[in-house]
């Protein structure tokens, strides 16, 4: 057997399609949807900037997404009242700031609980070592993955 059919892309699209189909569970116990997950996981972490004119292709681009498909999702946390966007003193709308809400810390914290709880109850009785082994492979095939659609592969597939 080639290192290759040890793990291929079928495995990592079960697990991948598994594991997100937990996760829509998760959210809708939790009543909010992936879109405005994504929009309160990216304010709380700050993987993206918080001012809007930032934001928005930040998170347009990590999510593969038009900006105004992230304007839409920011919008829907804001009406849901999870997330505000405050004006800034200049008046400029793209330097507006987005900021969590009582209501969506709440929300965030209960759903960073459940994914933890689901994280540990997945991974239980895996060894330590295997799972550091599963995530250095993962972040190397998706690091592999991206350099490819970088290149001439991926302008050959209009990417």
């Amino acid at each position: 057997m080639s290192d290759a059919a040890i793990l291929d892309g079928r495995q990592l699209g079960e697990a991948q399609r598994a594991t997100s189909a937990v996760l829509d569970l998760l959210l809708a116990e939790i009543g909010i949807t992936f879109d405005r997950c994504v929009v309160l996981d990216a304010v709380v972490t700050g993987s993206v900037p918080a001012e809007v004119g930032l934001l928005v292709p930040a998170l347009s681009a990590a999510l593969d997404a038009t900006d105004e498909m992230v304007e839409f999702m920011l919008d829907d946390a804001e009406s849901g009242h999870h997330v505000r966007v405050v004006s800034a003193p200049s008046g400029d709308p793209a330097a507006a700031r987005v900021e969590l809400t009582a209501e969506g810390e709440v929300v965030h914290e209960r759903l960073r609980a459940a994914l933890d709880e689901f994280t540990a109850e997945l991974s239980a009785g895996i060894p330590r070592r295997d799972l550091e082994t599963a995530r250095r492979v993962l972040v190397e095939i998706t690091r592999e993955a991206r350099a490819r659609l970088d290149s001439d592969l991926g302008m050959r597939f209009g990417k």
